[in-house]
């Protein structure tokens, strides 16, 4: 099927998700200096953007209705969201902080989220864990244009901001040339509500 992209921000992910965070402990024979014991259970948090609960099925969501299936795997069904949009509530699950207390009661760009004192990432590692974030992270870039990691050790991302030039964007230039437009889609506005159908081949979509 031809995917549609609805807005700049709206991606549905089944294995790679709008943010898919992993932490692995680090084994003897990939590092010299392993963090810690083998005995932790490996992490995989996937959080998709603008996912009704009521979506969720074997029929059309049936990659995660697996993977909720599997040994050791948890769903929250009465699991609720501290803030309807996408920043904030990114902010409240990596702080653990309501959003009177982590600054962002809407998506504030003015907003200082680059010194956050304790996040998951960095209570994961302090806890011997190896930390990777792929999709959307969507915090902002420090002075020097790298994007501000939150204590994450490796970045994959997509963020989808026209100013940006983030892992995917360059990954799509290096196959279609730096005239090409990644956000050429339907002429669509980060928070649309219009879906139109993809211009270029499936495997160059964010969620492919």
């Amino acid at each position: 099927p031809i995917p549609t992209t609805t807005t700049m921000n709206l991606f549905v992910y089944l294995l790679t998700a709008a943010s898919c965070a992993t932490a692995t402990k680090i084994h003897p024979e990939n590092s010299s200096q392993p963090k810690s014991h083998d005995s932790s259970p490996n992490i995989l948090l996937i959080i998709t953007d603008q996912f009704r609960f009521d979506a969720w099925s074997e029929e059309t969501t049936p990659n995660l209705s697996r993977l909720s299936k599997q040994a050791g795997a948890t769903t929250f069904t009465s699991a609720y969201s501290s803030t309807p949009t996408c920043t904030p509530s990114r902010a409240g699950l990596l702080t653990g902080r309501s959003p009177w207390n982590h600054g962002m009661l809407g998506y504030d760009s003015d907003v200082d989220c680059a010194n956050y004192p304790t996040t998951l990432p960095r209570v994961l590692d302090e806890n011997g864990y190896t930390t990777f974030v792929s999709g959307k992270d969507h915090f902002g870039t420090n002075p020097d244009g790298t994007f501000i990691s939150q204590g994450y050790e490796n970045l994959q991302l997509y963020d989808g901001l026209t100013e940006e030039n983030d892992h995917y964007d360059q990954w799509f230039h290096s196959i279609m040339g730096d005239d090409a437009d990644p956000l050429a889609t339907g002429n669509l506005t980060w928070n649309a509500w219009q879906s139109s159908p993809y211009v270029y081949e499936e495997y160059l979509h964010p969620t492919a």
